[in-house]
């Protein structure tokens, strides 16, 4: 996948996953008792909420719903945000390093 191609996609995902989350958010659907029902409509959704789910981070309620884990969502994003911050500082490092050598 090219530069811009990976961008897009990255940028795609970022915003099915505020999505995805403010969704919750917003319902205040944040414990089982509070549980809302959520239809994913596309693949990436679809993918995004698997992966939430597998993380702990949203529950299955009962008929099909779904409530957010705030705890283990905040958790799951300091993570989340710490890999990131970690691979563009690679990038840099590399970058910076590969400019060194060309020059």
């Amino acid at each position: 996948m090219g530069g811009a191609a990976a961008g897009a996609a990255a940028g795609a995902a970022a915003r099915a996953r505020r999505r995805l989350i403010s969704h919750f958010m917003e319902a205040d659907a944040v414990s089982a008792d509070k549980a809302i029902g959520y239809a994913p409509e596309r693949g990436m959704e679809r993918r995004l909420l698997e992966r939430l789910i597998d993380q702990g981070v949203l529950h299955v309620g009962k008929a099909g719903t779904y409530w957010l884990d705030i705890p283990v969502y905040d958790k799951w994003n300091r993570k989340r945000r710490r890999r990131a911050g970690i691979m563009v500082g690679t990038a840099v490092a590399i970058g910076a390093a590969l400019s060194l050598f060309a020059s």
